[in-house]
């Protein structure tokens, strides 16, 4: 279940993004925070070397909870070679859990996404940036069960690399 709930907390807030709007006569905007930080493992994901994801978000929405959208951005680095690429995660998104302690998410526009190769959807990379509408389930037990995107995916382990 900690496994789940990691997975729903990562889908939720990698649907976060950034909206870099800015005009002189408006207001700084907010400042981004950590969201999400945690190491991905060599092997369970990247085949050669392990992944700090880290997402920031300068938004939250506690009156539309299930919902997520900008502004945020995430930085995946390669533990080996030190590679960085910052993604813009602009979402928007909504998540549902569903009764058996999975969930369902819903989104548009730039995502980042991961799973492990166990549980991942046949053709999708581990660790995937999206653009256009993505739309999954994840089952309680944590295996994505269904699957959908017409957009383009960036293998983020193979942009690393």
């Amino acid at each position: 279940m900690k496994v789940l709930r990691a997975l729903l907390t990562s889908a939720v807030f990698a649907t976060a993004g950034l909206l870099a709007v800015a005009g002189s006569a408006q207001a700084a905007p907010p400042q981004a925070v950590v969201v999400e930080d945690r190491i991905l493992p060599q092997g369970d994901y990247c085949t050669n070397f392990a992944v700090h994801v880290v997402v920031y978000s300068a938004s939250s929405d506690e009156h539309h909870p299930g919902f997520a959208t900008g502004p945020g951005y995430a930085v995946v680095t390669n533990t080996t070679s030190n590679k960085s690429i910052r993604y813009n995660v602009s979402g928007p998104g909504t998540f549902t859990v569903n009764p058996d302690g999975g969930f369902s998410v819903s989104a548009r526009g730039t995502n980042l996404f991961w799973t492990t190769k166990a549980n991942s959807y046949p053709g999708v990379p581990q660790i995937s940036y999206t653009s256009g509408p993505v739309s999954f389930t994840v089952a309680g037990s944590g295996k994505t069960t269904a699957y959908s995107h017409s957009g383009a995916t960036t293998d983020v382990c193979a942009a690393l690399s």
